[in-house]
C-alpha cells in the first residue's frame, strides 16, 4: 500500500468567518458555505481562472504571491521539512511500482484525494466534529472509501472513525510507521495547535489501494459548538444540520418525504416546508434539498425533522 502524507490549505468556506455566524457561530443560512482553497498567508481566494502558487518544498502549501510565501516561511518551515521528507519516502515507494512517473502520480493523488474529501456533502463537517470533540486525545480521524474517483455522494464514504493517539501509536495501529511518525512529530511540536489544525487520513480500500493524510485547519464555527452538543449529538447529525444551514435560515421547517407513489424516488429525501399549496388547500409545497424541485404533497407524505441543538445560542 502506498501512503502519501499530504498537507493542503485549510477547509475554509467562501466569504465565511466566525463573525458571519454571530457570537454563537451559527449562520443565517444565506451565504454559500462551499469549501474553497485560499492563500495560506493572507486568506484570499484567487480570482476566477487564477491559480495559487504551490510551495516547491512540500507541494502542498499554496500562496497567492511570492511575498505571502516569504512572510509565512517562519511558520511553514517545520512543516515543510516534515512533509518534504515524507514526500521523498512516498516517491521512493511509488517509483518501485511506476518507474518514471512517481512524481506525477503523487501530485495526481494529492489533488484527487483532497478534491473528493472537500466535495462529499457533509464529510468535512463530520470529520471536524469528531476531531474537535476528541482534540485533547490528539486523534487521527480515519475516513474509509472504496474509491475517490467514482462518486462524490455521501454513500461513497464507508466509515469515519476517530482514532486517539493511544491507539494509533500502538502496534495494532492501521497506519504505517511513516504515518505514525509524522503524526507524532506533528503533535509533539512545541507550536502544535490542537485547536486550529486536525489530522485526517483518507483510506482508499479497493480501487486505488492507497491512503493519504491531510492536516487542514478547522472552520471557525466548531469553536461555537455547545458542550452539550459534543456530548449528545452524533457527527452525522451535526453535519446534516450544518448542511441545512447552508441554504436556509434556522427558522426553516425541514421535513422528510415519505409514502410518495408517483415520485417514489423522493421518499426519504429531505425538503423544506414552504407553506400551503395556493392551488390546493389540502396540500403543502416542499422544496427538495440538494437541487430537487418544489413539489406539492399531502400532510401524510412528510414527517417534520426534529433538528438538533448544536450551537451556543440554541441553548439560551
Amino acid at each position: 500500500m502506498s501512503h502519501a502524507l499530504l498537507h493542503r490549505n485549510d477547509a475554509t468556506y467562501d466569504g465565511r468567518s466566525a463573525a458571519d455566524f454571530g457570537e454563537s457561530g451559527r449562520g443565517s443560512g444565506t451565504t454559500n458555505l462551499e469549501p474553497s482553497v485560499k492563500c495560506e498567508k493572507c486568506r484570499t481566494v484567487p480570482p476566477a481562472g487564477a491559480k495559487l502558487q504551490t510551495c516547491s518544498g512540500c507541494w502542498t502549501m499554496r500562496y497567492c504571491s511570492s511575498e505571502c510565501q516569504r512572510e509565512d516561511w517562519a511558520d511553514h518551515k517545520p512543516t515543510c521539512k516534515l512533509l518534504g521528507n515524507s514526500r521523498a519516502e512516498t516517491l521512493e515507494s511509488l517509483q518501485r511500482g511506476s518507474p518514471g512517473s512517481a512524481k506525477k502520480n503523487l501530485k495526481v493523488l494529492n489533488d484527487v484525494v483532497i478534491d473528493w474529501y472537500m466535495k462529499v456533502p457533509g464529510l468535512v463537517e463530520r470529520v471536524q466534529f469528531l476531531a474537535w470533540k476528541h482534540r485533547q486525545q490528539c486523534p487521527i480521524v480515519r475516513i474509509m472509501t472504496r474509491s475517490v474517483t467514482a462518486s462524490f455522494c455521501a454513500d461513497s464514504v464507508q466509515d469515519v472513525v476517530m482514532i486517539p493517539q493511544s491507539q494509533w501509536e500502538s502496534g495494532k495501529s492501521p497506519f504505517s510507521n511513516q504515518i505514525k511518525q509524522a503524526a507524532h512529530k506533528h503533535f509533539a511540536r512545541s507550536d502544535s495547535r490542537i485547536d486550529e489544525v486536525y489530522l485526517a487520513y483518507i483510506s482508499i480500500t479497493i480501487e486505488e489501494g492507497c491512503g493519504a493524510m491531510t492536516a487542514p485547519r478547522y472552520h471557525p464555527v466548531v469553536k461555537y459548538i455547545h458542550s452539550s452538543a459534543l456530548a449528545t449529538v452524533t457527527a452525522v447529525d451535526y453535519a446534516a444540520e450544518v448542511l441545512r444551514l447552508r441554504g436556509e435560515p434556522k427558522s426553516a421547517t425541514f421535513v422528510r418525504l415519505t409514502g410518495l407513489q408517483g415520485a417514489a424516488q423522493l421518499n426519504g429525501r429531505e425538503g423544506v416546508l414552504r407553506g400551503q399549496d395556493p392551488n390546493n388547500p389540502e396540500r403543502v409545497t416542499v422544496s427538495v434539498v440538494n437541487g430537487g424541485a418544489t413539489i406539492s404533497v399531502r400532510s401524510h407524505n412528510y414527517e417534520v425533522i426534529q433538528r438538533p441543538k448544536v450551537f451556543i445560542d440554541d441553548f439560551v
